[in-house]
């Protein structure tokens, strides 16, 4: 034990001492922050600048009750839709005139919006604009004109405005999900949004730190140092030595990331709007974070070791590497089928699976408050699947540290951990 416990410490100790350490530490949270902030930030700011929007109108009932409805205001006062109306008399409004094409083309006008006669027939109206890519402005004007001619149908069956208004009023749904203990208000798009990042955290750092383990194999077996490090010690505590030591430099970073988190949530506490949300994140999460991160990194660190010792360089190691990322990504793309339904037979079977339960798991407890049993069953399996990878694993570490030059052969590799 003595020795695994120095070997831990050298491989932590060269690792959080250097500089890329402390630099990707502080800057992950900053730029994970950055990457959740401003899109959130930047999305609930109003563009300060009219939208121009020509409308053809041949019925010109529509326009007035058009720009009655988009009244925005900028912060000078002025209006967000400026609306000007194109005379038409062609009925079909087949396609735009010349004027209007120029104008497009000249940049005159934003939007130029038809409203054909057969609109209140089932017909279909027409935006033309040399910037597409606006869905908020679409969805905004696609909206506006059917309440419009909703208004307009009702009028013309003997309601009056009022009544409308009355009869058209939005109904708000406010959402619960059910716990112990209770029903908390929230989003689910909050949850899933909180989950996925989680998720990709996990991915990318079981990924990481894999590597990392990976990697160092290489290069002591390259530098032969790793020769002398047995003449005083054995193989299997040399691979638990090094999987604890880096597994440890990941709990610090996860401390020193939950310790910045600690603080945004404190500060978002006192605020309102997107900060309130994202102060919303309980500490179960944060608990199965960190117990799904261990079995994780436990899990893929072991075929990590395997691969390194296995190879003598990183182009080869690269080869050998596509299983475990596709083992990791796997949960990644059926995530989303996860999230729309935790509770399904999809999401209970893959969740069971061990390489994929560090992953799909955590999203499920995240996301629905799953059966005990499956959250303790997906744990005993995975803990159950590490043991035999760390037999195994141990096996071929024994061997191939020591071995050089060429990669070794299926039959090889199996005749390797047939050796006791």
């Amino acid at each position: 034990m003595r020795q695994i416990w120095i070997i831990l410490l050298r491989e932590y100790l060269s690792r959080v001492r250097k500089r890329l350490f402390l630099i990707g530490t502080i800057l992950g949270p900053v730029l994970m922050s950055g990457f959740m902030i401003i899109p959130l930030l930047l999305a609930g700011s109003e563009i300060q600048t009219p939208l121009r929007i020509t409308v053809v109108d041949p019925s010109r009932v529509l326009y007035p009750m058009l720009y009655e409805a988009l009244n925005d205001t900028l912060n000078d006062g002025g209006r967000r839709f400026e609306l000007d109306r194109a005379i038409n008399r062609d009925a079909s409004v087949d396609s735009l005139s010349p004027y209007l094409t120029y104008a497009l083309e000249e940049d005159l006008t934003d939007i130029c919006l038809v409203l054909p006669l057969n609109l209140y027939d089932g017909g279909y109206g027409k935006i033309y604009s040399r910037k597409v890519g606006d869905f908020d402005i679409i969805s905004r004007l696609s909206n506006e004109i059917t309440e419009v001619i909703v208004h307009s149908r009702l009028e013309e069956h003997g309601f009056d405005s009022q009544e409308i208004g009355e009869l058209t009023r939005p109904i708000e749904l406010k959402t619960y999900k059910i716990e112990k203990g209770g029903a908390r208000e929230g989003g689910f798009m909050q949850d899933f949004m909180g989950s996925w990042i989680f998720v990709m955290i996990l991915y990318s750092t079981i990924l990481l730190y894999g590597n990392t383990i990976q990697r160092s194999i290489i290069e002591e077996k390259g530098s032969r140092i790793i020769e002398v490090m047995l003449s005083t010690t054995t193989a299997y505590r040399m691979m638990w030595g090094k999987i604890l030591g880096v597994g440890l430099v990941g709990m610090t970073q996860y401390a020193i990331w939950g310790i910045f988190g600690v603080i945004i949530s404190t500060y978002a506490g006192g605020r309102t709007g997107v900060w309130a949300e994202m102060g919303q994140v309980p500490v179960s999460t944060f608990i199965y974070f960190i117990l799904f991160f261990v079995l994780g990194y436990f899990l893929y660190s072991c075929l990590a070791a395997a691969i390194g010792a296995m190879v003598n360089s990183d182009h080869e190691a690269q080869q050998l590497q596509w299983p475990i990322v596709l083992l990791l990504v796997t949960p990644v793309m059926i995530g989303t089928v996860v999230a729309k339904d935790p509770s399904s037979n999809v999401a209970t079977v893959t969740s069971l699976i061990p390489f994929f339960t560090p992953l799909l798991m955590f999203m499920r407890v995240n996301l629905y408050t799953p059966p005990a049993h499956e959250v303790v069953l997906s744990i005993i399996l995975t803990v159950a699947t590490i043991v035999i990878l760390v037999s195994f694993t141990a096996r071929i570490y024994r061997v191939g540290i020591l071995m050089y030059g060429k990669r070794p052969t299926l039959r090889e590799l199996a005749r390797w951990t047939r050796q006791e």
